[in-house]
């Protein structure tokens, strides 16, 4: 697990209760599913902190590669069903039904998602590089 990501954000146009101009609210996420959010309001008069923006480049790295591996994951139980399917002994209207629907339909929504968890995860990583020469700028 890497370091903890903060993140600030100005909330001097939202109107609530006890929280105006000069304040910052700041969000901590604890990372763990289920855990939740730590909220801190700052008053910016007092304490003299920097908003920051930005990601966890290890956890994002992380997710790029799982993101990846899921893609990859969902192509090899594609085939191995495609395989399967084609290979078991099975006649009939319901069989060349089920075999057409399979090879139009269905494997081509495993196609579109494998391809989209490919394009999430190459992004994924891209903004952590991003992140990391940001951070180190």
């Amino acid at each position: 697990m890497g370091s903890t990501a903060w993140a600030g954000v100005p909330i001097d146009t939202v109107l609530r209760a006890g929280i105006g101009l000069g304040h910052w609210i700041f969000r901590i996420s604890r990372g763990a599913a289920g855990d939740a959010d730590l909220v801190r309001i700052h008053d910016f008069y007092k304490e003299k902190l920097m908003a920051i923006w930005g990601a966890d480049v290890d956890q994002l790295r992380q997710l790029g590669n799982k993101l990846k591996s899921g893609a990859s994951e969902i192509e090899t139980q594609r085939a191995t069903l495609t395989k399967l399917l084609h290979s078991t002994d099975w006649r009939g209207p319901d069989a060349d039904k089920f075999k057409q629907e399979w090879d139009g339909q269905h494997t081509s929504l495993l196609n579109k998602v494998a391809e989209a968890l490919k394009e999430a995860g190459t992004k994924a990583t891209q903004n952590a590089e991003q992140q990391s020469q940001t951070s180190h700028a």
